[in-house]
Order: C-alpha cells, then structure tokens, then sequence
C-alpha cells in the first residue's frame, strides 16, 4: 500500500500501479521544472490548465520564499 494518496487537481485519485512523478516544493528545481513542463505543453493544453499551472508556480515560488530549497535526497 502507498504511503501517500496522490490525487489529480479533480480530486480523483490515481491508481496505485500508475508510475506518478511528484516534484515538492522544496526541490531546488521544482521552479525549473514547472516552468519547463509548461513550455513544453503550452500549445497542448487549455487555458484553463495553463492557468493551473502558472498558479501552481506561483504558489511554489511563495512557499520558497518562506521555506527555503533544498537538493532532493
């Protein structure tokens, strides 16, 4: 059994023998990444994910602010 519940921004969860990949807010590249994957998927998504995921962003650069970054052990 996992240890954590990973949900999608629908609150559903996913299923526990799907591969997920999670990039914390902690991660000294999780700011890189975010924005990478956003670019990546710019012309793919809606507006509306885009959106999310620019919130997300934003509120990973805030939590920093505060917490701090670390390299991911």
């Amino acid at each position: 059994m996992a240890k954590y519940t990973v949900t999608r921004t629908d609150g559903k969860p996913i299923p526990e023998d799907e591969p997920c990949f999670v990039i914390r807010g902690q991660d000294i590249y999780a700011v890189t990444m975010v924005g990478y994957y956003m670019d990546r998927v710019k012309d793919r998504v809606s507006a509306g994910m885009m959106r999310e995921l620019d919130d997300h962003l934003h509120r990973i650069l805030k939590w920093q602010e505060v917490n701090g970054v670390k390299v991911p052990d």
